[in-house]
């Protein structure tokens, strides 16, 4: 697996990303986190595609990504009954807390939350798409399943994006992901995945 640094202007330019897109001020604030969503939010609003998050969390990558797409965007979180065996998680929510950053937002687009352990997710009937986010569970075995699953079901030029992936990782969070992230590659004969500048993203152009 060979890593590409590129930094967001880069990117736009490499790959004639230059519709405009929208970033909800009320999501993430510190720069980091913010150069992510406008990363997702760009990738989503030049596709326009249907778009797939694994890991909702509390929501607000799906709505950031809602609102750059006039298609759907499909987001999978496990309940709490539903979590299986991964140990690297950020959080376990309940079903209310489940996406409640967009729940109540009249200003969102299409959203289907669907409330399944990815592991066992079978995607039925989900085609055209173009961007994917993996940033479920960290575990090696949950990161390679969701990358490996994901890339099928992506169009040829879609983009398929990992979070917590860092060069030269150093805690087990992120060095579990990159070693998920290894194998799929491996296993696919995929040679070159990016690291955006800046950021914990990866990104695999299929």
């Amino acid at each position: 697996m060979v890593i590409n640094s590129i930094d967001f202007d880069q990117l736009v330019f490499k790959y004639s990303l230059s519709k405009p897109y929208l970033v909800s001020s009320d999501t993430y604030k510190d720069d980091r986190r913010l150069k992510e969503q406008k990363l997702i939010s760009m990738l989503c609003s030049n596709t326009n595609a249907n778009c797939i998050e694994i890991g909702t969390y509390k929501g607000q990558t799906a709505y950031n990504m809602s609102c750059n797409t006039d298609k759907t965007v499909y987001t999978v979180n496990p309940l709490p009954c539903q979590m299986g065996g991964g140990i690297l998680i950020t959080d376990t929510l309940d079903r209310d807390d489940i996406g409640a950053f967009y729940k109540h937002r009249s200003d969102r687009g299409r959203i289907v939350q669907i409330y399944e352990n990815s592991l066992n997710w079978c995607p039925e009937n989900i085609e055209n798409v173009k961007v994917i986010l993996i940033d479920g569970c960290h575990d090696s075995d949950y990161v390679f399943n969701d990358a490996f699953k994901m890339y099928n079901l992506l169009d040829t030029g879609g983009f398929l994006l990992f979070h917590d992936f860092v060069l030269n990782p150093l805690r087990s969070w992120n060095k579990s992901v990159y070693k998920g992230i290894e194998k799929f590659c491996k296993v696919i004969g995929i040679e070159n995945i990016y690291h955006i500048t800046d950021t914990f993203m990866g990104l695999i152009i299929k």
